[in-house]
């Protein structure tokens, strides 16, 4: 039975003032209360309901003990209306329809001395089931295997690495200085020129970065005063 059909249900044999999410919090709270206390789930794995999202959703109980639902909705509604009578009555027939299905789960689901078990959901794929999966048992159990890597698509090997640097490794190439948009128009020379002319006037530094042409006389340069045999040792 479907959360919807619950509460058409409940609205067609106890005509009631009251919403559907009220109704869907009372099936929570009866939910919840199955889950936690017979079920054992930790508080992360409770399923709770939500109107009109979840109203096409499979309720936690099966037919067989479906008036676990209809006896509290039933209940509620009559002490949310102040009918106290009535609510002792059908709080009563509640209690005994979750008595029921209190034993019939220890019964079926709970070994001595074993962990503790899921009742319906006994199993993973009960849980993800109720969480929303769609799928068949074996469609589930499919999910859970994990691709299997293939060598040269998912992972790759020394050997394979080694491969392709050689299969893609960059061809040898020229360019014209043309090609370089940053390309300077002169080179500086790396070697600097020191010119230290006669007397005590300060050197000339050239960084050789541009073309230039230095005459320099004899006269200029303190050479006048030797002579042409001392002037060919000197530049020997």
């Amino acid at each position: 039975m479907t959360l919807y059909e619950l509460i058409s249900y409940i609205d067609s044999v106890k005509p009631n003032s009251f919403s559907a999410q009220d109704k869907t919090e009372w099936v929570n709270e009866i939910e919840t209360r199955i889950q936690k206390d017979l079920l054992g789930l930790s508080p992360d794995d409770l399923v709770i309901y939500r109107y009109p999202e979840d109203r096409d959703r499979g309720l936690l109980l099966d037919t067989a003990h479906i008036a676990v639902y209809r006896h509290y909705l039933a209940a509620m509604i009559d002490f949310a209306n102040g009918e106290y009578d009535k609510y002792a009555n059908t709080m009563a027939m509640f209690n005994a329809a979750f008595e029921n299905f209190a034993k019939w789960l220890i019964s079926h689901h709970r070994k001595p001395r074993t962990p503790c078990s899921y009742g319906y959901y006994i199993s993973a794929y009960g849980i993800a089931v109720k969480h929303g999966f769609s799928g068949t048992e074996e469609q589930w159990l499919e999910s859970l295997h994990g691709k299997t890597p293939q060598k040269g698509v998912d992972y790759f090997t020394k050997e394979d690495i080694e491969a392709l640097s050689k299969d893609f490794a960059p061809a040898a190439h020229t360019h014209e200085t043309s090609d370089i948009t940053d390309f300077p128009a002169s080179l500086k020379n790396p070697f600097a020129l020191t010119i230290y002319p006669a007397g005590d006037e300060d050197p000339i530094v050239y960084d050789g970065s541009s073309e230039k042409s230095l005459d320099i006389s004899a006269a200029a340069s303190g050479l006048s005063a030797l002579t042409e045999e001392e002037i060919d040792a000197i530049l020997v």
